[in-house]
């Protein structure tokens, strides 16, 4: 919808056959990714932006690709908790989940773990779940049954492991008639979890502990991914330090937006590599050229 209201504008300030837009599923990607073309810029899954770069290669054409997250939320012992929970859980629940660059791994330090767990749980369990047209609702369905499937899939594998499901946990498939899961908060998770190790893209929340500054820059570069990162703590010298040591694209600190028109928005390692958006975002859509002739 967003994109054809773009095409609608564009067509009336551009030279006509400068901007179009083709909509369909994968055939349509893979038959304009063979097109004659000399860059591919690809906005989704981690699998098929690999997939991608390697035809890119091929034909020896640019790529950008902004791909899969799994952002860590840190929370430090100096943090303002309400201010901290409420931003923390929605950058976890915003859009179901299903944001490449949501907060998706809660790491907090020991001196307010407890707290911050029964906060979270308060605020997942609190929500209205149900059709996405209802006005009451807080959190609809997930994209589709094959998403579903996979969560529920990583969540039976963290309790086969040994962590505890503090609230969810459940799909509300026969409940609702759709790809509905509970809002979950898993504790007790470890790097041999899948909902540590994947992207975890759904209403699901693990949260683990830490002691130190350098052990929680560890947790929060145990990872393929590098999209986004958010930090909570007063201290601005801490932020600062911890922010600069996560291998990701962007970083927020309590709870400001890193999402502006002006700011690059790209990642590390698995999430991607080039940026969308701003200077440097128009920079990666051009050539640089140099012509040199005499005055």
């Amino acid at each position: 919808m967003f994109g054809k209201i773009i095409e609608e504008i564009l067509i009336h300030h551009l030279p006509q056959g400068v901007f179009s837009e083709i909509y369909g599923g994968g055939q349509i990607g893979q038959m304009l990714a063979n097109e004659s073309i000399n860059l591919i810029a690809f906005t989704g899954s981690t699998k098929t932006g690999q997939q991608l770069y390697e035809l890119a290669g091929k034909r020896f054409i640019k790529a950008i690709m902004e791909l899969g997250g799994s952002a860590p939320g840190i929370i430090f012992d100096d943090a303002n908790l309400d201010l901290t929970l409420n931003n923390a859980c929605a950058n976890r629940l915003a859009n179901q989940g299903q944001c490449c660059d949501g907060l998706k791994r809660l790491i907090v330090h020991e001196k307010v773990f407890d707290a911050v767990v029964k906060m979270a749980t308060a605020n997942f369990a609190a929500k209205k779940i149900g059709p996405a047209e209802d006005p009451a609702t807080q959190m609809g369905p997930l994209v589709a049954k094959r998403q579903l499937d996979l969560i529920e899939a990583q969540v039976n594998d963290a309790t086969f492991h040994g962590a505890t499901i503090v609230t969810g946990g459940h799909s509300l498939e026969k409940k609702l008639g759709g790809a509905f899961f509970e809002p979950t908060i898993i504790t007790g998770v470890t790097n041999r979890m899948r909902v540590w190790n994947e992207e975890v893209f759904g209403p699901v929340m693990p949260i683990v502990k830490f002691k130190t500054d350098q052990e929680t820059i560890d947790l929060a570069n145990d990872t393929g991914y590098g999209l986004g990162a958010y930090l909570y703590t007063q201290s601005k010298e801490r932020a600062s330090k911890v922010a600069g040591l996560i291998q990701t694209g962007m970083v927020s600190i309590n709870g400001v937006s890193y999402i502006r028109p002006q700011n690059p928005f790209g990642g590390y390692k698995k999430s991607g590599f080039g940026r969308e958006h701003g200077p440097d975002g128009f920079h990666e859509v051009t050539q640089i050229k140099v012509v040199a002739r005499n005055k």
